[in-house]
């Protein structure tokens, strides 16, 4: 749903309509609260059977209401623009620090569908089941939705790249907090970060490549952004249930490296331009 969104709110705004993303993802964050806490609930009591059923019917009204959007009519691009788009490979060549980036927003995406998906297994470490596993996403997506929903507001205060980092060294430090962690009640807390961590890097993206990325490339740009945390998410899944069979430390553990690599990345690309002409949002950090 993520590339979606990112992908939607570029089309509709290149389309002429005004688009609030913070308040859009902070909306989406708050269904997600309310939906992992009763998710939580159900496996607990129902078993996960239910969870599939509730999962597909809520899929199904995603559908609905994509279906009720209003029509984009096809945008009029200038010749000039189509010819200097450049091909993939072009893309890559052109953006180099760019690209970098993404790197780092695709170990951050790793570590934080890991450590989202496998906090039930983490929360059993600790004594807890699903109920708690639900509580403590529940907590994390609501105080996100709200950092997320006034996200304008902090855009104009702290500037783009830093952010970024601001994000980076959110994860680490509660991919290291959480390795320490030894009660339930320490999870719920840490799961405050979200405020710092995955509401400053979702929205963050979108105005990053922007920034970054010529106008006749921002399709790509765009494209490569949502892929990069969508592959992370995907990898980040396949590596939590690699290891899960050597125990919840081995995907803790994991999960730090992620989060330091991705964090690591940022610091050193995010700052670096690509192009002589590139928007002069950064301020030295």
């Amino acid at each position: 749903m993520v590339p979606l969104t990112n992908a939607l709110c570029i089309s509709y705004t290149q389309a002429g309509f005004t688009i609030n993303y913070g308040a859009a993802r902070g909306v989406g964050s708050a269904a997600s609260a309310i939906s992992s806490l009763v998710l939580g609930f159900v496996i607990a009591q129902l078993g996960s059977t239910w969870m599939i059923l509730l999962l597909v019917s809520f899929r199904l009204l995603c559908i609905l209401i994509l279906w009720g959007y209003p029509k984009i009519e096809k945008i009029n691009t200038s010749e000039d623009r189509t010819a200097n788009s450049c091909s993939v490979w072009q893309f890559f060549a052109r953006y180099r620090w760019y690209c970098a980036s993404l790197a780092g927003v695709l170990f951050l995406g790793m570590y934080h569908a890991m450590t989202e998906n496998y906090l039930i297994v983490i929360m059993g470490r600790l004594g807890g089941d699903s109920t708690h596993g639900g509580t403590a996403l529940f907590i994390s997506s609501i105080v996100g939705a709200i950092v997320i929903f006034f996200f304008k507001q902090v855009r104009n205060v702290i500037p783009d790249t830093r952010l970024l980092k601001i994000a980076g060294c959110s994860f680490l430090l509660k991919a290291i907090l959480f390795y320490f962690a030894r009660s339930i009640h320490t999870i719920y807390l840490l799961q405050l970060i979200q405020m710092t961590s995955y509401a400053f890097l979702a929205p963050t993206q979108v105005y990053f490549a922007r920034a970054k990325v010529k106008q006749a490339d921002m399709v790509k740009g765009q494209a490569f952004s949502t892929a990069a945390y969508a592959l992370g998410c995907s990898a980040g899944n396949f590596a939590g249930g690699q290891l899960l069979d050597l125990g919840v430390d081995a995907i803790l553990i994991a999960g730090i490296i992620m989060a330091l690599v991705g964090t690591v990345t940022i610091f050193v690309t995010v700052t670096k331009s690509d192009c002589k002409n590139e928007a002069s949002l950064y301020e030295s950090n």
